[in-house]
């Protein structure tokens, strides 16, 4: 694979840390009407907690769980933080585990400094190497990884996770996706 330049402004951390806070932010919000309507429709948690847009897709404890680990996988694979600092069980199954792991997750992100990151961004030799249960195996540097992999994979467990909510009838909109701060 070509790698693609790296652009000279390119920052890593306004490119990755505040776009997950952000996302996070407003999934958690997402998660409050869902366990609102959870309760003033009468209807199970487990209903929107098992539901799936599609039989081969996962539910919504899948999908959090995984825009997670890709925000949390950033720090590690890109500042090389140690990963069993950041290891979380995936055993959520309720809607107060699920918010928790998302503050979790977000008390991580905000606890890395911005010129840190930065720097690894500017630099842009670092290696990132990106390695999967089935042998495949990426090696790139942190632009091409955060650019072609992580932002990518986050956003769409965010969209799924806010399709799951939403096709299970939790009033959510636009508005509650992309956040109402300008």
């Amino acid at each position: 694979m070509t790698s693609s330049p790296e652009p000279p402004q390119f920052n890593l951390y306004t490119t990755t840390i505040p776009l997950y806070l952000r996302a996070m932010t407003n999934l958690l919000h997402q998660l409050q009407k869902a366990s609102s309507h959870s309760l003033s429709s009468g209807t199970p948690p487990s209903y929107y907690l098992n539901a799936r847009l599609y039989p081969d897709m996962q539910g919504l404890p899948y999908q959090i769980q995984r825009l997670t680990d890709t925000a949390k996988f950033t720090l590690v694979r890109v500042l090389g933080h140690d990963p069993t600092l950041l290891k979380m069980e995936d055993n959520e199954s309720t809607f107060p585990e699920l918010t928790a792991r998302v503050e979790k997750t977000m008390a991580l992100l905000q606890g890395v400094k911005e010129e840190e990151m930065a720097e690894v961004g500017r630099a842009g030799t670092k290696e990132v190497v990106l390695t999967r249960a089935d042998g495949f195996r990426w090696e790139t540097g942190p632009y091409e990884y955060v650019t072609k992999f992580a932002m990518p994979n986050f956003w769409f467990h965010v969209s799924m996770a806010y399709a799951i909510l939403r096709m299970c009838g939790v009033p959510v909109g636009k508005n509650d996706f992309i956040g109402t701060e300008a």
